[in-house]
């Protein structure tokens, strides 16, 4: 069994964008194992050499990261990706989900980038207040 070509993408994504001790090396070792494709997403499961060394986060079932799937056809409404971690500190499962209602394993032609909330600042300043434009119509009145 082989990654397809939009897990890898997101695995070498998570690789170089997330700074977190032994990541990277658990990332090259890995290899696929299952994958159970569900219509809105994927779940495919990892196999980690038990040589490579483990990562150490607090023992939760929550995802390292999640980097956006963008500019795909067979991603209804772009989509995200997390990695799970075992208790052991090994990462075991790669989660793929569309947002909208379709899902194809096989898509190509996406762009990864990182999950930014709506109304963030692009260039890390502080945002804009929800329902404000930034726009105004003149001088404020004087009374």
């Amino acid at each position: 069994m082989e990654f397809t070509a939009l897990e890898q993408a997101v695995l070498d994504w998570i690789a170089s964008h997330v700074n977190v001790a032994n990541l990277a090396e658990q990332i090259a070792a890995c290899r696929p194992m299952d994958r159970d494709v569900t219509g809105v997403g994927s779940f495919t499961k990892l196999a980690v050499p038990a040589e490579t060394p483990r990562i150490e986060r607090p023992r939760t079932h929550s995802p390292i990261c999640r980097p956006w799937i963008d500019g795909t056809e067979g991603i209804h409404l772009g989509g995200s990706s997390l990695l799970f971690l075992d208790e052991a500190g090994y990462i075991e499962t790669l989660e793929l989900v569309a947002n909208g209602d379709q899902f194809d394993e096989s898509a190509t032609g996406f762009v990864l980038h990182a999950y930014t909330e709506p109304g963030a600042s692009p260039n890390g300043g502080p945002a804009k207040p929800p329902g404000h434009s930034g726009v105004t119509e003149g001088p404020p009145s004087v009374s």
